[in-house]
């Protein structure tokens, strides 16, 4: 047996037959790799007019769950940092 080969896959490894279709797909000795993207809002200061950011980060799915949400762990890494302006509009004269 090869490692990687489908007869080697546990029956349970994928719980969508999507992912377990495609798996036997792709070449011996790759293998599928989920993304996860989470957000986060952060309330910078109220000197930034209660401006908000919102950081991305990234992580992969095959680190398990207990390990990857341990913030000593640094499974997830910062892709992006989307500011978001406060909702309040000046008033223009008229």
């Amino acid at each position: 047996m090869v490692a990687g080969s489908p007869s080697m896959l546990p029956k349970n490894a994928y719980p969508h037959p999507f992912a377990h279709i495609r798996q036997i797909q792709i070449p011996v000795g790759s293998t599928l790799l989920p993304i996860l993207l989470a957000l986060d809002q952060t309330h910078l200061t109220n000197f930034s007019e209660d401006m908000k950011l919102w950081p991305l980060y990234m992580s992969i799915g095959n680190i398990k769950s207990t390990v990857r949400n341990k913030p000593t762990t640094n499974a997830w890494i910062p892709v992006a940092l989307l500011p978001i302006p406060s909702k309040c509009l000046e008033k223009i004269p008229t």
